[in-house]
């Protein structure tokens, strides 16, 4: 979608209309290497988390049965693991264009622009920012227990905070050595302290500490998808559309036209189709009309035009910055939907395009970069004339000190 996504602690707004920009997931999304500052393997952080073998294939399986009982559609794929990493997998043939998974509002955890309080005695979360109100719902769905509505999805989230750069060390952020990518990381380390520093009275009182918020913050931001935000659902539209039809009709009659005036024999074809055309142009008229002005207001980027979605399955798809098929948002039907781009053979793996991010957005927001094959890589100078100081005086120091200077060499 990205919802454009957000790359950063402050998230842009949709590039298009209905395209969902991923914000926030779990795993390299394909056979990507993780920031060598973390010394750690190439894996996906999904498989970090979880149990391997069977632990963690039996929630996949409950959770297909739970997005069939909440009304998530999908054809001709699944949720799988394979080599220790969860993907979402073809189980037949797909031609392009076939819708994938479609998933209503109502199944996925949202906050949309100007919504109250769920929890009555909380107003601070009118406050909060979107994340901080997407992870607060996220942890009180996970205090339901079995109660909860999302009980069988919340069993696939990984079970410790998602390993993300917002979450190292001091010595580790500074290991990244891009001045650019620390200070992002460390603006967003301070964002969390003071979220951390809002909410833990409140979470105190519910015997939740530091650690369960830095879980929620770290599933929320790496799973989150953006998109336009339209906030007259489209049965209201389509009833002011049926109520202008009715409109139009009834002055129509009344002014000796319509349908009664060709009743009563006159006008022949002509009547007819203006008789019929009137109220028919009026019914489409008006939600159309409606429609794409909430779509130009969305589109502009402005407060309040997006809402931010964890959705359920599609947040199971793996990434690829060379992948066709995106998520988008069908603000006709309310839902959040991947369809393929392209065909592709049974048991292959569908990936997902986040949206045009570098490998500093990559890694901060979902814990991975892709070594090869980005488009949208850049490194970012802030200050290149320090940068040029720096290496003039390190070259100064070289040629003073003789032989012991730094040895240049013309790269091949």
């Amino acid at each position: 979608m990205r919802p454009g996504a957000a790359h950063t602690a402050a998230p842009k707004q949709p590039r298009q209309l209905t395209q969902c920009r991923r914000l926030a997931s779990l795993s390299p999304r394909t056979r990507s290497a993780r920031c060598a500052a973390t010394a750690a393997p190439a894996r996906a952080p999904s498989a970090r988390a979880s149990a391997p073998g069977s632990r963690e294939a039996a929630p996949l399986l409950t959770l297909v049965q739970w997005a069939i009982a909440n009304k998530i559609m999908f054809s001709g794929c699944r949720p799988e693991l394979k080599d220790g990493a969860r993907g979402v997998f073809t189980t037949t043939d797909v031609s392009p264009g076939e819708t994938l998974v479609s998933v209503p509002l109502g199944s996925a955890l949202t906050v949309r622009p100007g919504e109250p309080s769920p929890f009555p005695e909380f107003a601070l979360w009118v406050g909060l920012p979107w994340y901080g109100q997407l992870a607060t719902k996220l942890l009180h769905e996970r205090a339901l227990g079995p109660a909860s509505r999302f009980a069988d999805y919340l069993a696939v989230l990984p079970l410790e905070p998602v390993d993300l750069p917002a979450l190292w060390p001091y010595d580790a952020v500074r290991a990244l050595q891009y001045p650019y990518l620390e200070q992002q990381v460390v603006d967003e380390q301070q964002e969390w302290d003071r979220l951390y520093d809002r909410l833990s009275p409140h979470l105190a009182r519910r015997r939740l500490c530091r650690a369960d918020l830095l879980w929620a913050l770290s599933c929320v931001r790496s799973r989150t998808f953006a998109g336009p935000h339209f906030p007259t659902p489209p049965a209201a539209k389509l009833a002011a559309g049926v109520a202008a039809a009715v409109a139009v009709a009834a002055a129509a009659a009344a002014l000796g036209g319509g349908f009664a005036a060709v009743a009563q024999g006159g006008g022949g074809d002509a009547a007819v189709a203006v008789a019929v055309l009137q109220p028919l142009l009026a019914g489409l008229g008006v939600p159309a009309a409606w429609q794409a002005a909430e779509a130009r207001r969305a589109q502009s980027g402005e407060a309040g035009t997006v809402l931010y979605a964890v959705c359920p399955f599609i947040d199971m798809f793996n990434h690829s910055s060379r992948a066709q098929s995106e998520c988008v948002f069908s603000a006709w039907r309310s839902e959040f939907r991947v369809a393929a781009a392209e065909g592709q053979r049974r048991g292959q793996q569908v990936l997902l395009n986040y949206g045009g991010q570098s490998n500093d957005a990559l890694l901060q927001r979902y814990g991975f970069v892709e070594l090869y094959g980005n488009p949208h890589d850049r490194y970012v100078l802030e200050d290149v004339a320090a940068l040029l100081e720096r290496a003039l005086e390190g070259a100064a120091g070289g040629v003073a000190a003789g032989s012991g200077g730094p040895s240049l060499e013309r790269g091949t």
